[in-house]
């Protein structure tokens, strides 16, 4: 029988995400976001990110109870760490892009002709990358999710992918093309995203160094939690969640190869940690479930008290 602890009536509780929503919506009014178009679309980005988690949670049965902790919780770290997301302005869009490959992706699994569902993945992954060129690199990562946890290998699978991932920089390489003045200033701006140099820590605000604790804390707490209780979840969902793992790692090891886009990672790393994070949350069980997501609670506001205190 489950226990009716506030924990669990928080995480099971539907109304747990309309209140994320609203306190989002306060938080980014009161930082100005309809008076500044990049914030407003940053918001509307987030948005429909947290939109397209519910819509996944719902599609795939990512958790074995009804909840919808995957798209508050996300919101739950737009919440407490709003500056994260403004930095980035625009960029929030590669957390759609993101979101969105996933559908296809989790489509793909165990099916024959799975060619389609890789092609949209990665035409959702190149899209976001022509506001984040670095975003290709989660190609390679498609590819072997697709070809190990989703067993949707095949020749036909890796040409689709490749054409999903080409088809918006022909367009976007006709358009450079044909204003003959802007060809190289764009290639210019496109190959220097790719910055592999040092950062310098001591450039990082407390605010930057808590959030990104706070959120690898997280992210590994809820990680190693999923391994060690996959077995009580259906073989598709395991996959499912593999896969968001295999981003996960992928995010962390671009985040040390290219630490000057830290904030975009970190970004991508809430994305991909918010799965993780509700699993936990939701589905723990005992004394010590309930003290870890009041330690959770604790962690998330964090880097927000850090933010206050910090000169």
């Amino acid at each position: 029988m489950r226990e009716r602890t506030l924990k669990n009536r928080l995480t099971a509780s539907m109304w747990t995400l309309p209140v994320m929503a609203v306190a989002m919506l306060v938080s980014w009014m009161w930082r100005g976001a309809f008076t500044d178009n990049n914030r407003l679309l940053a918001l509307g980005a987030l948005a429909a990110t947290g939109w397209l988690l519910a819509e996944l949670n719902s599609r795939f049965a990512l958790l074995r109870v009804r909840s919808r902790m995957v798209s508050a919780s996300f919101l739950a770290f737009v919440v407490a760490m709003p500056w994260l997301f403004d930095a980035t302005g625009s960029l929030a869009v590669v957390t759609v892009a993101v979101a969105a490959a996933w559908w296809p992706l989790f489509g793909a699994y165990d099916v024959r002709a799975a060619a389609g569902h890789a092609f949209r993945a990665s035409l959702c992954v190149s899209l976001g990358s022509l506001f984040f060129p670095p975003l290709l690199l989660l190609l390679p990562v498609l590819g072997f999710c697709l070809m190990v946890p989703l067993r949707a290998a095949g020749w036909r699978v890796v040409a689709a992918l490749v054409m999903g991932g080409v088809l918006p920089y022909v367009y976007w390489g006709l358009y450079v093309v044909l204003d003959i003045g802007r060809l190289m200033p764009a290639l210019t701006a496109f190959s220097q995203t790719f910055d592999f140099s040092p950062l310098d820590l001591y450039s990082l605000s407390p605010a930057d160094v808590a959030t990104l604790a706070a959120l690898a804390l997280m992210a590994l707490a809820g990680t190693l939690h999923y391994v060690r209780t996959a077995f009580n979840d259906k073989i598709r969902v395991r996959m499912f969640f593999y896969v968001i793992i295999c981003f996960e790692l992928s995010t962390v090891a671009l985040l040390v190869l290219m630490p000057r886009a830290h904030s975009v990672w970190t970004m991508l790393l809430a994305l991909e940690a918010a799965p993780l994070v509700a699993h936990h949350l939701t589905l723990s069980r005992g004394r010590w479930g309930t003290v870890w997501f009041w330690v959770s609670v604790a962690i998330l506001a964090l880097p927000g008290v850090v933010k206050l205190l910090a000169p």
